[in-house]
């Protein structure tokens, strides 16, 4: 679906918007609890969508190829030997763009049981979210076993055991931008600042906004001599 966008786009430009996670990741993990019961979680990623001609990406839905929802952490940690340490969105994950790319979200889960297997379907890490009409891809996926020193890349698809107090991470794929980046609205780079979704040095690097240190405050005369020196060098390198 997401290559068939991809063409359309070249025929109806201000019609379709950019890519997305490209589809649900999926964990399962199945194992033996501590009273000897056997458990099977499921849970589902909803995804990211990229940027669109009128409006950025939307976050935490299903891809529109599917109908599925993610599980509250809640109800994963009450039924399962599990505990979700981390499901949060990742800064600077989203494709820049006129209309931002939804960020990626990551989820890192610990197995407080038995050794149980796991196993992982997830997409976008050779090839990104890509955006449309010069916007930027998004990030690539990861899939991380006991992030840290001793830490394992698994592919996007994959079936691992996974030991007591093993931890498994995922951070889905970033959508990608639409449009040109230094045609956002600087307040709009702010509000993105604010919220922890744009990092200042991408708000400056990518969208030509100077924000300051606190990320509070736009240097307007500092945004608009960046964005100037940012399309001459465009210009140099077409």
């Amino acid at each position: 679906m997401d290559a068939v966008l991809g063409a359309l786009a070249q025929a109806v430009p201000d019609r379709v918007p950019a890519d997305g996670e490209g589809g649900n990741t999926l964990i399962s993990i199945g194992g033996t609890r501590p009273d000897g019961s056997q458990y099977a979680l499921v849970d589902f990623f909803g995804g990211a969508r990229g940027g669109g001609p009128n409006s950025d990406g939307a976050e935490g839905v299903s891809h529109p190829a599917s109908n599925l929802a993610g599980s509250p952490v809640e109800i994963l940690e009450v039924e399962n030997p599990i505990i979700v340490d981390e499901y949060a969105l990742i800064q600077d994950s989203g494709g820049a763009g006129k209309f931002r790319g939804t960020q990626s979200y990551a989820k890192q889960i610990t197995n407080l049981g038995d050794p149980a297997i796991l196993q992982l379907r997830s997409d976008k890490r050779k090839f990104p979210p890509y955006g449309l009409q010069s916007g930027s891809p998004g990030s690539p996926s990861l899939n991380i076993l006991n992030p840290g020193s001793n830490e394992k890349l698994l592919p996007t698809l994959a079936q691992v055991q996974l030991g007591h107090d093993d931890v498994i991470r995922h951070e889905m794929a970033g959508a990608g931008g639409w449009g040109d980046p230094l045609e956002r609205e600087a307040s709009a780079v702010l509000e993105d600042v604010i919220d922890s979704r744009v990092s200042v040095e991408a708000a400056r690097t990518e969208y030509g906004i100077v924000i300051s240190e606190q990320g509070t405050e736009i240097d307007e005369d500092a945004s608009v001599q960046l964005k100037l020196e940012m399309n001459i060098r465009r210009d140099q390198e077409a």
